[in-house]
């Protein structure tokens, strides 16, 4: 019962209008990596990207439009860093009782410097990882 609600949900016109205007407002840059999303990878191959709920979806929240729309509870990431926050979600959840993946976001901060004509000269990534998130 509850595949056919997240079905539903993941299918539906507002879903998919909310994630699409989401993605927008990210400039299409994955927040945890910092890739921008292009049609193909080096490879050949389609890039993917995904809208991911911070607090997973489960037949509660999911009625929740705050948690199931909110972009609070949005982030937008490429394929590999979705499939790897629910990795580290489903190995650390087992020995740490995590509820969220939120927890295991890198935190992610860009210094910028400008010439005297104000053009970007330098922009430097700067990662920053919360000494409660797990390696």
């Amino acid at each position: 019962m509850s595949e056919g609600i997240f079905k539903n949900f993941y299918n539906s016109r507002r879903w998919r209008r909310c994630a699409k205007a989401y993605a927008q407002s990210k400039l299409h840059i994955c927040e945890r990596c910092g890739g921008y999303k292009t049609g193909t990878k080096d490879d050949g191959t389609r890039q993917r990207w995904i809208v991911h709920h911070k607090k997973p979806m489960d037949a509660t929240t999911i009625q929740d439009d705050n948690l199931a729309y909110g972009w609070d509870n949005l982030m937008f990431l490429c394929i590999e860093c979705h499939n790897a926050i629910h990795h580290e979600m489903d190995t650390y959840s087992k020995h740490q009782a995590l509820t969220s993946g939120a927890k295991l976001l890198r935190g992610r901060r860009r210094e910028v410097s400008f010439d005297e004509n104000g053009d970007v000269i330098v922009i430097q990534d700067i990662d920053s990882i919360d000494e409660n998130t797990p390696p």
